[in-house]
Order: C-alpha cells, then sequence, then structure tokens
C-alpha cells in the first residue's frame, strides 16, 4: 500500500506503507502505519525528529478494513515525539490529507 496526496506537497510523492496496526483513539478506528520515507519534523515543530510513524483516520468515514481503494485520510503525527499510546486525537496533530493506493501507479499519478 502507497500513500500520497494532489493536495500536501509534503504528501506528493508516494510513501510505501511497510506495516500497519490497527487501532481505536475515542473510539475511532485509526492505523498506526510505518512509512518507508519519514516525514521532516521540523516542519511540524519536532527539531530535527524525522518521522516514520504516522497515524491515518478515514477523512469521510471511519476505516473498519483497508479493502476498498484509494480511501482518503487524515495524516497525524504525535504532538509529543517518543510518545505511541493515545487517549485522545488531540494528542496528535493533522498534519494533511492524503490517499491510500493498493499500487505505486495509481498513488503516483493521484488517481481518485
Amino acid at each position: 500500500m502507497y500513500l500520497s496526496s494532489y493536495e500536501y506537497e509534503e504528501f506528493e510523492k508516494p510513501r510505501k506503507i511497510v506495516s500497519l496496526t490497527k487501532l481505536k483513539i475515542e473510539g475511532r478506528v485509526a492505523f498506526r502505519v510505518l512509512v518507508d520515507i519519514p516525514v521532516f519534523g521540523q516542519d511540524y515543530g519536532l527539531g530535527g525528529v524525522d518521522v516514520d510513524t504516522l497515524y491515518i483516520v478515514g477523512r469521510f468515514e471511519d476505516i473498519e478494513e483497508l479493502n476498498s481503494f484509494p480511501f482518503e485520510v487524515h495524516v497525524l503525527i504525535p504532538k509529543m515525539i517518543g510518545s505511541d499510546t493515545f487517549n485522545s486525537l488531540d494528542q496528535l496533530q493533522n498534519i494533511g490529507w492524503a490517499s491510500v493506493y493498493d499500487n505505486e501507479k495509481d498513488a503516483i499519478e493521484h488517481i481518485i
């Protein structure tokens, strides 16, 4: 799977999702995803720490399973580096919208 966006320059180039873990935050389905290209942390107030673990939640509806593509998501990162358990979405910073694709070609072309 790949994560990319035609709306946010940060995610214009597709990132391969290396692993994902389903979880719930405040009753919402979310996924913790490890990506092959880290996000430049300095752009989001994280100093020199780049972030390769992102959190995604459905942009328009909850994601129960990632089995229909593309799927539009909010991309979030922890507000505090080192945190990996969250009770609230307020503990995460929304850094963009993107889509999850099942193949690199569609992710490059931003097929919706």
